[in-house]
């Protein structure tokens, strides 16, 4: 006898499973935001320690990916009991349109905070010209390269972007997502 899987098909139950994929966005931004802090901060210890720490945030990362973003129905099946199915052409205007609502939330705590991410963006943008033409020479005739600088202004330009990303509501990753929820379901029965 083949065991039935669960699919969310209830207003409330496609509400929580796109509220759960955005909590586990949420904390897999804010584990990928300590790789920064992490290593850095604990730079005169040991590299083992640092290997340490670092593979205790992979494992973090992927189990939170894992769980809440791919393979969220069991968490489902746990928070919403069973509820009358709503109709089918209408399950998934709900799950988008609540996925949507939910980037966005994400987006705009993202942005909450880290205004100061924003304005160093902002002042990497404008003092592009002058900062390329000081790495540059600082290249060409001291030898030098300044990786943690590059890392930093990196890391908070992919930062802003990401949080425009959000705030527009994520298109693609929203499509994406709902492609693999409804053909899922198609491939179970």
């Amino acid at each position: 006898m083949k065991k039935q899987e669960f699919k969310a098909s209830g207003q409330i139950q496609m509400i929580a499973k796109s509220l759960v994929t955005v909590c586990g966005i949420y904390i897999a931004l804010i584990v990928i935001g300590y790789w920064r802090i992490g290593p850095t901060a604990i730079s005169s210890q040991t590299k083992m320690f640092n290997v340490f720490f670092i593979s205790i945030q992979l494992l973090v990362l992927g189990i939170v990916v894992v769980f809440m973003i791919v393979n969220n129905d069991w968490l489902i099946k746990k928070i919403v009991l069973n509820e009358e199915p709503i109709p089918a052409e209408n399950q998934k205007k709900w799950f988008v349109s609540s996925l949507r609502i939910g980037l966005v939330l994400c987006g705009l705590m993202l942005l909450a905070g880290s205004a100061e991410s924003l304005v160093y963006t902002a002042k990497i943008i404008v003092g592009l010209p002058i900062w390329g033409r000081k790495l540059f020479a600082d290249i060409f005739y001291d030898g030098r390269f300044d990786w943690s600088q590059l890392l930093k202004n990196s890391f908070n330009v992919f930062k802003t972007a990401l949080i425009a990303y959000l705030i527009i509501g994520a298109p693609q990753f929203v499509r994406w997502q709902t492609k693999r929820t409804f053909t899922q379901g198609v491939e179970n029965e």
